[in-house]
């Protein structure tokens, strides 16, 4: 009888239960999406992908900047080297010391917009302006058909991923002034 009990306990027991299976369809086992939702995700990618292109353009202008300050001052320690070098007696520690000095600060604006990454977030910044503009449309249909008792949850949640997913990105952006919401807005 003995045996038998011992037969019957596993030999390995499981420690812990099986972790749950994440559903099929990432909408499953979500709220209905309401119209106020759909109409906060509306204002909020109208007005992403009106400031975005901004935002855009002022950080292009800032990697532009750094580069042609560097580009000048590059060619300025290139052109103050000649006299430099044909000079003799003390006035050379001098010159060779600002002739120095200017070869490093001309490397160091070179990389100011590298560090900052100023270029690669103008880039990205275009980019998700236009999902933002994309998105816009998509959210004002499902708005629309919504009012007019159409559409489906399913197409409305998909719609409203797409946008949580173009924010999630929006929001990795660095120097992106923050959004100044109506008190009543929970979207950014």
């Amino acid at each position: 009888m003995a045996d038998q009990q011992l037969q019957a306990i596993p030999a390995n027991p499981p420690e812990e239960p099986p972790a749950p299976q994440a559903p099929a369809d990432p909408a499953a086992g979500r709220a209905p999406i309401t119209e106020e939702r759909l109409g906060i995700c509306c204002a909020s990618a109208r007005y992403w992908a009106e400031r975005l292109p901004d935002h855009a353009n002022r950080q292009q202008n800032k990697a532009d900047w750094w580069a042609i300050a560097a580009g000048i001052l590059a060619a300025l320690t290139g052109l103050a080297i000649f006299p430099t070098a044909e000079n003799t007696g003390d006035s050379i520690t001098v010159a060779s010391a600002l002739v120095a000095l200017g070869a490093f600060l001309s490397a160091a604006f070179a990389l100011v917009p590298r560090v900052k990454n100023y270029g690669e977030m103008a880039g990205k910044a275009r980019e998700i302006a236009s999902t933002y503009g994309h998105l816009q449309g998509e959210l004002m249909d499902a708005l629309a058909e919504m009012r007019a008792g159409g559409g489906t949850d399913a197409v409305r949640q998909a719609v409203v991923l797409e946008f949580e997913a173009a924010r999630a990105k929006k929001n990795e952006l660095r120097n992106l002034k923050p959004r100044e919401k109506p008190a009543d807005e929970l979207v950014g």
